[in-house]
């Protein structure tokens, strides 16, 4: 009996080493054949204040740089206050949390990006309502000025999974020249029109 049940459990822990390692070689699969949506973001223009309020136009190009169609790709951009640094991570998925929680159909709207297939659209922007900038220019170091965060989002699925959304989501600080002393500052007064241009910043994420 005690040979029969070592058995047993040996052959238990041999289906399930096996069944792990097809589950990992499945994974693999996917990864390795899987579309993969890069972003790349351009400012067309001056940061607008209006009213207090601003507005960042902007152009995105997007690249399917995977194996299979990326499907549904949407993109969304959000202008926020910083305090300098990292954004907060929570704070940068909740930017993105509406594309996927959209309630219109997955194939409702957005491209069809084949593999090596570009999108580029050159109408995009991010704005921000007068209150936030208000209370940025509170809180700032430096009174009266504010300094600014950009959240980039692009969101697709895949035809073998459409129930699953995808995302590249990807932050840049706003930064504006300064021609008295060559370089760039990270906040600004926010009235009339500034030139403004972006710096990558570690806290993006991909899934």
């Amino acid at each position: 009996m005690a040979v029969a049940n070592r058995t047993s459990g040996y052959v238990q822990e041999q289906a399930a080493a096996a069944h792990e390692q097809v589950g990992i070689l499945s994974q693999q699969m996917v990864v390795e054949h899987r579309a993969w949506v890069s972003s790349k973001i351009e400012v067309t223009g001056p940061m607008n204040f209006n009213g207090g309020a601003a507005f960042l136009p902007l152009g995105i190009e997007m690249i399917n740089v995977g194996h299979s169609p990326a499907e549904s790709v949407k993109t969304t951009q959000k202008l926020v206050v910083s305090i300098g640094g990292p954004l907060p991570k929570a704070e940068v998925m909740a930017s993105c949390k509406e594309l996927k929680q959209s309630s219109q159909p997955s194939d409702a709207n957005g491209w069809i990006l084949f593999p090596n297939q570009k999108a580029i659209s050159k109408v995009q922007g991010a704005g921000l309502p007068q209150k936030d900038v208000q209370a940025g220019t509170v809180n700032n170091f430096y009174p009266g000025k504010v300094n600014f965060a950009l959240v980039t989002c692009v969101d697709y699925t895949m035809r073998f999974d459409k129930s699953r959304h995808h995302q590249t989501i990807q932050t840049y600080a706003v930064l504006f020249p300064n021609s008295s002393t060559g370089g760039d500052d990270g906040y600004v007064e926010p009235v009339g029109k500034r030139n403004a241009i972006l710096y990558l910043q570690p806290d993006s994420y991909v899934d």
